[in-house]
């Protein structure tokens, strides 16, 4: 926490200071520097404006400013407000304020239209060709950035020498040497969207611009745009920059994603949300071979008696009661299309077109009776309503459209009175401004925004109301959406999908999620939920063990949304296999960051830090996808440092799926995967009497299944509480210190438990009685040790 920012005048310049930040800007204008920490500077920054035939020059405007002290939902800032007139021209209003809280900088550029006349603007940046250093030289430098649309990954570029690279809604540098970064990213995306560049062209300077895309709106005389909120912020460690940035997003929406659209894993009706079997996904694997009826499918989900035989069969293996050991039933959900799913529905057309009375001929009259009741609804609007569209996509600028979805979800929320409320929609990824649109003072962000704001207030007034995207551009779904797929799909395989075609398609695991997510990571549990698709185990020998291993292990640390898509009902699916799937299920509220996302791309290292009032400790992945299907072995260090652990103090270090105990560590460890691989570790701070360090229940280790752990000193006992699932067998690794020996185990409704030792691991394993115990283990504290703390 930052004591004070203090803000003063002296000269011609005006300083903004805090404990690790200096801000210096020269008021006439709006030039300006940042310096933080020890090395890390951005110098010669300022805005810069892109209209047509308008050009724009600060030193012939009036120029006035004024000193702000704010608070807000985005905590306490102070900073100065500079403003820039001239008659005939622009009134344009620059902010730059620092945050009391961590030294963030944000900034801000508004624009009023004072030319009596129409303006074409193209763009409008905060930040233009800054030059940015982190300290030392550029050959150690590492730059990251974001693509447009869910399906396309995330940028990852050594810096020397690289030329101009655009990106979206963020971009960051990170010294890899160092660990210094900095980060330029929009908090908003209300009008402008989002473009940032890099360039380090000449192999010493790295420059930077910040950029709003305003698409060429045409903005009338005397209106105004409010600009987006740039954050310019600098991280000491590592990804600690990308990790405020996902906070700060939250916070300038209102955005609290667990008070409002929480993971409640023990509510039957919302782990019905987060955790469900995906028949698509289950219908779309490259290498199976499927059985239905082709005359008719095109799918085989599409084909009822398949789908109800994989379902039977899905249901035959008793996974469900590992979402919810309890058996109950959830409460109704009803799940609607919104309506911006029609713009980038292209099917739609052929669907009305296959179910009219021919090819060619209008589908006026065509029979929707056999479609889904969504997409029926879909196609009654766009025949009713030709007016709404322009080019088949529909036209959110029009108020005619925005009140017709308005009235259609107020019709729906009378309909589904007693029952939660699911809205969802596909196909927006390509959602654009429209040329020859109603409003042309819209960008596509605004009308977006138009699309999907009733379903949003619709979710303020009801509790238990959560909207899902599947294909979209994320940076305009802030504050819309509670849980987004942040890729492409991952569901046709491990490598090497092909579409109906027989096209490559980047939608299998390797191909497309794994580097898409990663360089989303900050988004999880602060803005939405971030979901990696589907995952598969075998798909009829197709996956490996490892493979399977792999996909269902990073599904479940990467994200918070699980879908089981696996074909049952094609398959006679080994044990081994369908024991993966139970320790991936349900999810938990706790969520993982990408540690090497600068270093690789994809990650491989992701650190859930888990948070309970009875202790702390932190599941760790590592993953060798073998991406690249080069068969080749990584060796990595995982640094304590970068965990956000204490480099000085000692840890435990426990492997999941080998049930091996990496040992007692201090700084970090390291360790060599073959390809494809994963290892999942609890890391828990050693202490100096017995520990439990893991269970076998799931494995995000023990954040599902522990509810209370506590160390009883007086009685020397280790005792807790597990959520179970009745019938399989539970396991606890429990560290033993020298100068402690095991004398006693005890849980609720347990008769018989086999106990084991390999070194210092004592090994409790018994069959689950119920859906929870309370158990208890009890040591005896040998003579020659007396030392407790």
């Amino acid at each position: 926490m930052i004591r004070d920012v203090g803000v003063a005048e002296s000269g011609s310049m005006v300083y903004i200071e805090s404990d690790h930040v200096r801000v210096a800007v020269a008021p006439k204008t709006a030039t300006w520097s940042m310096e933080a920490g020890s090395s890390c500077r951005v110098e010669d920054i300022k805005p810069q404006f892109d209209i047509e035939g308008f050009p724009v020059d600060l030193s012939s405007y009036e120029s006035s400013y004024r000193i702000v002290d704010i608070s807000d939902s985005m905590g306490s800032r102070k900073g100065v407000v500079f403003h820039y007139h001239k008659e005939g021209a622009l009134s344009i209003s620059y902010s730059i304020l620092v945050s009391c809280e961590d030294g963030d900088v944000i900034v801000q550029t508004d624009l009023r239209n004072l030319s009596g006349r129409d303006l074409t603007v193209n763009q409008v940046a905060s930040v233009w060709q800054a030059a940015v250093s982190l300290g030392g030289s550029p050959d150690t430098w590492r730059a990251i950035g974001d693509a447009k649309e869910y399906q396309q990954h995330y940028l990852n570029d050594a810096v020397a020498g690289m030329e101009t690279r655009w990106y979206w809604w963020y971009c960051a540098v990170k010294d890899i040497a160092s660990g210094k970064s900095i980060l330029l990213g929009n908090l908003t995306n209300m009008k402008g969207l989002g473009r940032f560049t890099f360039t380090n062209a000449d192999g010493r300077e790295l420059v930077a611009s910040a950029i709003n895309d305003y698409e060429g709106i045409v903005m009338p005389a005397g209106a105004e745009i409010i600009g987006e909120k740039v954050l310019v912020a600098y991280g000491a460690r590592g990804v600690e920059c990308l990790e405020r940035f996902g906070a700060m997003i939250a916070r300038a929406h209102g955005i609290d994603l667990k008070r409002d659209h929480p993971i409640l894993p023990d509510d039957p009706t919302n782990l019905a949300l987060f955790n469900r079997f995906n028949s698509w996904g289950s219908a779309v694997i490259d290498k199976v071979k499927y059985q239905f009826d082709r005359t008719k499918y095109v799918r085989p989900c599409f084909d009822p008696q398949w789908l109800d035989k994989t379902i039977k069969a899905y249901a035959a293996l008793g996974l469900s009661r590992f979402i919810d050991p309890t058996g109950q039933a959830p409460e109704p959900i009803a799940s609607y299309n919104t309506l911006a799913q029609e713009y980038g529905h292209v099917r739609l057309e052929r669907i009305l077109t296959s179910a009219g009375s021919g090819k060619g001929k209008s589908p006026q009259g065509a029979d929707l009776s056999g479609l889904p009741r969504s997409i029926r609804q879909l196609c009654e609007i766009r025949m009713e309503h030709p007016e709404f569209y322009i080019n088949d996509r529909i036209d959110f600028s029009n108020p005619m459209v925005q009140e017709f979805e308005q009235t259609r979800v107020d019709e729906i929320e009378r309909e589904s009175e007693g029952k939660h409320i699911r809205y969802n929609h596909d196909w927006t990824n390509k959602w654009s401004r429209l040329p020859g649109q109603y409003d042309p003072f819209c960008t596509s962000a605004e009308t977006y925004r138009a699309a999907v704001r009733p379903w949003r207030e619709l979710s303020k007034r009801r509790p238990g109301t959560y909207g899902l995207a599947f294909m979209n551009i994320p940076g305009i779904n802030y504050d819309l959406m509670d849980i987004v797929r942040m890729g492409a799909d991952s569901d046709h395989g491990y490598r090497d999908a092909v579409s109906l075609t027989g096209q490559p398609t980047n939608c299998s695991f390797v191909d497309g999620i794994i580097r898409q997510i990663s360089g989303r990571f900050f988004y999880n549990g602060n803005v939405w939920w971030n979901n990696p698709d589907a995952f598969h185990v075998y798909a009829q020998g197709s996956y490996s063990y490892d493979e399977a291993k792999v996909h269902a292990s990073f599904i479940s640390l990467s994200g918070n949304f699980v879908n089981i898509a696996e074909p049952f009902a094609e398959e006679d699916i080994p044990e081994e296999r369908v024991d993966i799937i139970r320790r991936v299920l349900p999810t938990t509220p706790d969520t993982s960051i990408a540690v090497d996302v600068f270093e690789h791309c994809p990650a491989r290292l992701w650190n859930m830090p888990v948070r309970r009032t009875f202790g702390e400790w932190n599941a760790v992945g590592l993953f060798n996808f073998d991406e690249n299907n080069d068969h080749q072995p990584i060796t990595q260090l995982v640094d304590f440092g970068e965990l956000g652990l204490s480099p000085d103090k000692e840890y435990l270090v426990y492997e999941f799926w080998s049930r091996e105990f990496i040992g007692v560590k201090r700084g970090g460890f390291q360790r060599t995967l073959k390809a494809p691989s994963c290892e999942v570790y609890s890391v828990v701070e050693k202490r100096s009497h017995p520990q439990l360090v893991s269970t076998n229940r799931h494995v995000r280790q023990m954040a599902y299944d522990i509810r209370d752990l506590r160390w009883e000193e007086a009685e020397e006992s280790l005792a807790g509480v597990s959520k179970l699932v009745q019938g399989d067998v539970y396991e606890l690794r429990v560290f033993v210190p020298e100068g402690y020996t095991f004398e006693a185990f005890e849980a609720d409704g347990v008769e018989k438990a086999d106990i084991s030792t390999d070194g210092p691991m004592l090994t409790i394993s018994f069959v689950s009685p119920a859906h929870a115990a309370a158990w208890r283990v009890g040591f005896r504290m040998e003579d020659n040790s007396d030392e407790r703390h």
